[in-house]
């Protein structure tokens, strides 16, 4: 809300897609990472690894056109987006666990189980901690799945509310 003032205090033009971009980020990072990223290099990361997932999700290979043929993932390694689409997976997964171990963390150092302060991640890691309830092991790779999931979806609802 500060920057929206500052920039509305300015009479110097303003990016309005680079305000909602800001706003929408700050809330999926709130709600679904429980925590806030001020500008700076975290936030420049986070924003860059959020517009690859979008760019990723709306861009094209061959080999979802035809997955039953070689040729069409041989032609998605040519043009590299393979490579690219493992390389962003690795570091989706890197920033993911990141903030799994930091959630862990904060968990064994707070022992509080105050259901109004948890976000996604918490009550994940709680579903995985509970293994008499629930029938399914989860593992880590499950919660990135998952949150990857929660993510693509508030971006869109978000964005899409915007417009």
């Amino acid at each position: 809300m500060k920057k929206i003032h500052k920039l509305a205090l300015s009479s110097k033009h303003i990016n309005l897609i680079e305000i909602m971009i800001y706003v929408t980020s700050t809330i999926v990072m709130r709600v679904g990472f429980g925590k806030r990223y001020e500008d700076g290099h975290e936030r420049r990361e986070i924003v860059r690894l959020l517009g690859n997932l979008q760019s990723l999700i709306t861009d094209f290979f061959v080999a979802d056109l035809w997955p039953g043929l070689p040729f069409g993932s041989l032609i998605d390694r040519l043009t590299g987006k393979t490579d690219w689409l493992e390389k962003y997976f690795q570091d989706l997964g890197s920033f993911y666990q990141r903030l799994i171990d930091e959630c862990l963390v904060n968990d064994e150092n707070t022992n509080s189980h105050d259901q109004e302060d948890q976000d996604i991640i918490d009550i994940l890691i709680q579903l995985k901690k509970d293994h008499v309830s629930n029938p399914i092991e989860l593992t880590n790779n499950h919660i990135k799945a998952m949150l990857t999931v929660i993510t693509i979806y508030a971006l869109d609802l978000f964005i899409f509310l915007m417009v």
